[in-house]
């Protein structure tokens, strides 16, 4: 059963299964500029991912810039890989913490911020859609390229032999994604917290703050968070992402809206008998989370 959110209300998680939240998203950019702005990537002429086939359960970290990461970084320490998404990558080496792998999605022109200070040992797997400020930022740096599975029909534009992923709509989910294609089936997030604490929704500073308006209150346990409905279709987009990647195990650190919503899920009797009826309806069926690009 789809539930609609309801705005006015405080949105109890105690009686409603994130995944029957029925929200409305659009896309960040116009498609004739997604469109372009593939095309000004793919004429650089840079070398697609470097997927892993073969397996690994050596953990990696994919790190995001909520604000439990302050909290949290310190942990980081302990990987020996590393995807920084977004902000978290400035933040990460502020602290002494070199990502193995940078990824951005976003194809709008203020996330060249992120990476305006490209680090010589970092490999950016950077989308095709960015905008082309983000590639100027990174001349000279490690950059690989990949295609953001996304019903845009540029797929006829890609080269043969690039990555295209599917996963969900912002980077930290596509990192799920792009950890499994490095061959890791343990897989620990941080700063994935979907949520605010009293000083925002990031660990560093954001140019796109959510305004009061967007903000929702929800409850979980006995608990309360403020979101906003994009994130809280990143939190249901986790749950279908994470079902998909059957094979790999998620553990989320910190204390952020996603994280008790996890919690909850593994606790209630009612949302561990719906989880296990979806994973099962699952089983035995064939799952493509990215395919490369082949000759016509």
């Amino acid at each position: 059963m789809e539930v609609t959110l309801d705005p006015t209300k405080v949105v109890d998680f105690n009686t409603i299964d994130i995944c029957a939240l029925k929200i409305q998203t659009k896309y960040c950019i116009e498609s004739t500029i997604h469109v372009e702005q593939v095309k000004a990537a793919l004429e650089r002429n840079l070398p697609t991912i470097p997927v892993v086939l073969d397996t690994t359960y050596d953990p990696i970290a994919v790190v995001c810039s909520g604000p439990t990461l302050k909290d949290t970084w310190n942990e980081v320490k302990k990987f020996s890989k590393i995807i920084s998404c977004s902000g978290a990558h400035n933040y990460l080496i502020e602290h002494g913490i070199i990502p193995t792998y940078h990824m951005e999605t976003d194809p709008r022109k203020h996330k060249s911020m992120f990476v305006n200070k490209p680090h010589p040992d970092v490999k950016y797997f950077i989308a095709s859609c960015c905008h082309p400020a983000v590639f100027d930022a990174l001349e000279g740096a490690q950059i690989y390229v990949w295609h953001v599975l996304s019903g845009k029909d540029t797929d006829i534009l890609y080269r043969d032999g690039d990555w295209v992923l599917t996963g969900g709509s912002n980077v930290g989910l596509r990192a799920l994604v792009m950890a499994r294609l490095l061959g890791h089936t343990n897989v620990h997030v941080f700063g994935m917290d979907c949520s605010s604490d009293p000083y925002g929704f990031r660990a560093n500073y954001h140019p796109n703050e959510p305004k009061d308006k967007a903000r929702r209150v929800v409850r979980v346990g006995d608990r309360e968070f403020v979101t906003t409905e994009v994130y809280l279709e990143y939190a249901r987009q986790f749950f279908w992402e994470t079902s998909i990647l059957s094979d790999t195990n998620f553990t989320l650190h910190g204390d952020g809206l996603l994280q008790n919503l996890a919690t909850l899920k593994i606790v209630d009797p009612e949302q561990v008998k719906k989880r296990m009826e979806d994973l099962q309806e699952r089983q035995g069926k064939s799952t493509s989370i990215a395919y490369r690009k082949g000759p016509k």
